[in-house]
């Protein structure tokens, strides 16, 4: 495979994943499926990189998929593939996938916490700034927060359209400076990565973001967006002022490896962006009203 190769002129010191995540105060990871679900434990040094990330003072929020999935393997239903199916087999994956979270995650020396949202919280004006409040106070008591759509409760038309969206939703309401995607590829290529020719796309511009070829799902096939859905939730986040990262989480040191030494695809927060903070409006310190205290 050649080397890696720009995209829209970025010169080498531009937009390098180090200084990216050097940076970076508060970081969302999101994990897809074909890494989660994997019967291959890709866990581990994902837990061991974030873990390496609370080392350096940064506070990590994980947007985990493969629920369904793991429903699918440990209970497969007969009949097609239904929004009702899909329910229940979320229902039943979503157990396997938080025990097996729980058990990386104290295997890292880390406390992790289950946080579900639903698509009624993206048009629900108390919803963002109640879960931003959340986050924070789980990030500050030195808990990693593991974010999931609640499809037990999914409605077809009524959803995030997949976690990739979700995640670049988390990612402006908590206002972090950068998104991580791991995947099961290295990131995004000129071409099928399969073909021997191919080329990584170390970075991509805000005009090639609308212009470069990204088709299909992931390798695996096991999730609901594919690179398209990650260039489109990069680009949302980087119009809020959020850079973001798409690397494998299939190789050894995602993020502490391959992510920093720039085996990955950068997409960098469009200029006047950065450090735009979508929550200003929310005043520091300023009490957020629980429903619960009604």
């Amino acid at each position: 495979m050649h080397e890696p190769m720009m995209v829209n002129g970025a010169p080498d010191d531009v937009g390098t994943p180090g200084r990216l995540v050097h940076r970076a105060r508060r970081i969302v990871v999101k994990v897809g499926s074909s890494v989660s679900s994997d019967d291959t434990d890709h866990w581990g040094p994902i837990t061991a990189d974030i873990a390496w990330l609370h080392a350096r003072g940064k506070q990590v929020v994980v947007v985990a998929s493969g629920a369904v999935a793991l429903g699918r393997a440990a209970w497969p239903p007969v009949g097609h593939r239904s929004p009702k199916e899909r329910r229940a087999c979320a229902s039943v994956g979503q157990m396997r996938l938080t025990a097996r979270l729980q058990h990386r995650f104290e295997a890292a020396g880390l406390r992790a916490a289950q946080v579900l949202v639903r698509h009624d919280d993206r048009v629900d004006p108390a919803a963002a700034p109640r879960l931003a409040a959340l986050l924070d106070d789980l990030c500050i008591g030195g808990v990693v927060p593991i974010l999931n759509e609640d499809d037990c409760h999914r409605i077809e038309g009524a959803c995030f359209a997949d976690n990739d969206q979700l995640a670049a939703w988390v990612a402006e309401v908590w206002s972090a400076q950068l998104l991580v995607f791991l995947t099961d590829v290295d990131g995004v290529f000129d071409r099928d990565p399969a073909k021997p020719d191919a080329q990584l796309l170390r970075h991509l511009g805000a005009a090639a973001l609308h212009t470069v070829h990204a088709g299909g799902a992931e390798a695996g096939g096991k999730g609901t967006g594919g690179m398209r859905s990650k260039i489109e939730a990069a680009r949302l986040a980087a119009s809020q002022g959020c850079s973001s990262v798409i690397a494998s989480g299939v190789r050894p040191a995602p993020i502490s490896g391959n992510a920093l030494t720039g085996r990955c695809t950068v997409i960098e927060a469009f200029a006047g962006q950065a450090g735009h903070d979508p929550r200003a409006t929310r005043r520091t310190g300023e009490p957020v009203r629980d429903v619960m205290e009604a």
